[in-house]
């Protein structure tokens, strides 16, 4: 479900991925901070707000657990989309 905010239990992304998507948020945010000048908040960088680099850094810290998990699923011969139909 592309844009779904429902959550698969179990499941979870890399830092490449948020790293990814913080990156495609700040692009966008460059190409239209022109449209709003006036406001400095508008002039700032995504990774300068604390807030996204504590995430950013939380999801590089918690990247080594979540390598092991998918090595661990990959051995016994899970892979994600099985879960899905176990899931739902």
């Amino acid at each position: 479900m592309p844009g779904s905010q429902r959550t698969v239990t179990g499941s979870n992304v890399g830092k490449s991925s948020i790293s990814g998507a913080i990156s495609a948020l700040e692009k966008f945010r460059l190409n239209r901070a022109y449209q709003h000048k006036d406001d400095p908040e508008s002039q700032i960088t995504l990774r300068s707000d604390i807030r996204i680099r504590q995430f950013e850094d939380a999801s590089k810290s918690n990247e080594p657990k979540r390598i092991e998990q998918a090595q661990m699923l990959k051995a016994v011969g899970t892979s994600s989309g099985e879960w899905y139909f176990l899931l739902y």
